[in-house]
Order: structure tokens, then sequence, then C-alpha cells
């Protein structure tokens, strides 16, 4: 048996790999977008970077939203709520880390035709390893739709 001390402190130690994944498809994406632009100016292959320029604003959309944490507080990224109700109208479907990983590594196979999407293309392939092992992990997608605060009001002091 161990001690209760060390088993909190194991939990607290441990690490959420799906918020480590969606970090990086959302710069994967913003890469992606980035490049497909520069190779749509200097590059011969117009077809492919605004493929590249499309994939990418998809993933940017999909993957903006963050999941809540299993543990802590969630902070979530500007205008969320107004995507997560999109993004979870797919329900399973976008819970599912192993679509997503597979998802990413086809999204990816474009960025490698054109070389100024190929470092978004191998960030995505990268997130979506790093999807497989939050999969393996056991971790899911769950939906978070910040909360607005309520403004505290206080006494108005009077001038002396």
């Amino acid at each position: 048996m161990t001690h209760p001390e060390v088993a909190k402190a194991k939990e607290r130690g441990k690490i959420e790999w799906q918020m480590w994944a969606n970090v990086l498809a959302v710069l994967g994406g913003s890469l992606y977008i980035l490049g497909g632009i520069i190779g749509l100016f200097n590059f011969e292959a117009k077809g492919i970077a605004i493929a590249c320029i499309s994939i990418g604003a998809l993933i940017l959309f999909l993957e903006w939203p963050r999941s809540k944490r299993l543990r802590g507080r969630t902070i979530g990224r500007s205008f969320q709520g107004f995507i997560v109700p999109i993004v979870s109208s797919f329900g399973k479907f976008w819970e599912n880390l192993y679509f997503r990983a597979v998802g990413y590594i086809v999204c990816a196979i474009p960025s490698f035709f054109l070389l100024p999407c190929t470092i978004g293309g191998v960030v995505l392939v990268v997130s979506a390893i790093v999807y497989l092992i939050a999969a393996f992990k056991g971790e899911v997608w769950k939906p978070y739709a910040p909360q607005k605060r309520a403004e505290k009001k206080g006494q108005i002091l009077k001038a002396p």
C-alpha cells in the first residue's frame, strides 16, 4: 500500500497529453496557413497552397476550443464559447482522439509537396502522435464553455 500523499503527488505529476496535442494542432494549423500563403505567391503549386490554407483554417477552427482539464482550472481561449457548440455537435465523432490522430496524418500529406508548408505538416504529424499517446492513456475531449463571471459590486465610499 502506498501512502495517500504519495498517490496525490503522482496524480499531480500526471501529464494531460491531449492539452499538449491541442496546442501543437493549433500551431500546426497556423503554420499551415502561413506556409500556404507563402506558397501561393512564391511557388508554382498554387493548388496545393490553397488546399493547405483551407486545411489549416479548418484545423485552427476545430482545435481552437480547449478541452476541460481533468484537474485544476481550465482557462478558455478567446471566442471559445461561440465555437464549442459547433464542435461539440459532432458528438463522439470528434471526441475520439484516434480519429483526430489519423485525420491529422491524412491532412499533413499535402504539406510535403510544397516546401513552405512542410513545417506545418511536421507539427501536425507530431500532434497526431501526441493525440495517439493521449488516446492510449484513455483521455477524451470534454467540451468546456467558459462562464461569465459575475461582477462584484462593493460599497461606494464617500469622501470625508
